[in-house]
């Protein structure tokens, strides 16, 4: 039988073969070319997906997302840590304030940490204080003694009884590292009241200039109030003493902290809150962070 060319690609097949040839030559062509097609429809649009999403992500990365930026980092709130004599590794936060301004050390209460003080330490800062405040060992991040972890509620009173090394190896940290007047102030609560008091006492020291002492005991845990008071008075160490508390407060009775005060011969300050409010939690009060600042100033200043 006589063969003609197929129109499409010009090969020579029998006449009645080429329907057949068409069919299945050309239509299994034109099947292939179409998923080509289609093959390659998909790919570019994963490619332009893909190019949005990191165009999104570069966009995020260099703030031009439209969301609104986080404060910026607080450059003068520096992280810290120091040794004591006896081992442990201390923990704070150093707040740079004006370099003419006397440095205010920060003493947490019994299961607290640095943060303790709340809203009176940005007060403190506006003043341009320079502000330490400092995990107590076995509190907060101050876990480590000689590489060892311990923790506060395994203390007994005779680890109690070294806690105010981390306050003299706080003070020499400082003003052994930042720049600041030869003005000491420290603020204690609660035990960190009574450690403030042994320091003051112990040390004897010119510029210990003002203790501000929230909820006094008379012995927390070994560490004693009143003797340190008569030391003070025997030596004639001239601080500034704010004895404050509350008139409900079991821990640190109101009595015991006007006795503690009657007893004092430097110049002091005596402020009770009403209620049954112990160490830190009197800063709640706004009016009475105000007097602690008053006395602070009247105390620093002389």
């Amino acid at each position: 039988m006589k063969k003609v060319p197929c129109p499409e690609c010009g090969v020579n097949v029998r006449r009645d073969q080429l329907a057949r040839h068409r069919a299945m030559a050309h239509a299994m062509a034109g099947d292939r070319k179409g998923r080509r097609a289609l093959l390659l429809a998909g790919s570019a649009i994963v490619l332009v997906v893909l190019l949005a999403w990191v165009a999104i992500r570069l966009s995020q990365n260099t703030g031009d997302s439209g969301t609104e930026a986080g404060p910026p980092p607080d450059h003068t709130a520096v992280a810290v840590q120091f040794n004591t004599e006896d081992g442990w590794t201390i923990h704070g936060t150093y707040y740079r304030g004006n370099d003419s301004q006397p440095l205010i050390i920060l003493v947490h209460g019994i299961g607290e940490d640095r943060t303790a003080y709340g809203s009176l330490v940005p007060e403190l800062r506006n003043i341009g204080y320079n502000v330490l405040a400092y995990d107590s060992r076995g509190f907060g991040q101050s876990t480590l003694k000689n590489g060892s972890y311990r923790d506060w509620k395994s203390f007994t009173n005779q680890d109690y009884q070294g806690i105010t090394n981390d306050l003299y190896s706080a003070k020499y940290y400082a003003l052994s590292n930042f720049i600041s007047a030869p003005r000491v102030a420290v603020i204690g609560a609660s035990i960190g009241a009574n450690e403030a008091l042994v320091f003051a006492a112990q040390t004897n020291a010119t510029d210990n200039k003002a203790l501000v002492l929230l909820s006094p005991g008379e012995n927390f845990h070994g560490i004693e109030s009143a003797p340190a008071l008569e030391t003070l008075n025997r030596e004639g160490v001239a601080a500034h003493i704010f004895f404050g508390g509350s008139d409900g407060d079991a821990a640190a009775p109101a009595a015991f902290i006007t006795a503690l005060h009657g007893s004092y011969n430097g110049s002091k300050t005596l402020d009770l809150l009403s209620g049954p409010r112990h160490g830190t939690q009197v800063l709640t009060d706004p009016p009475y962070r105000a007097r602690i600042l008053d006395f602070l100033a009247d105390a620093l200043s002389a």
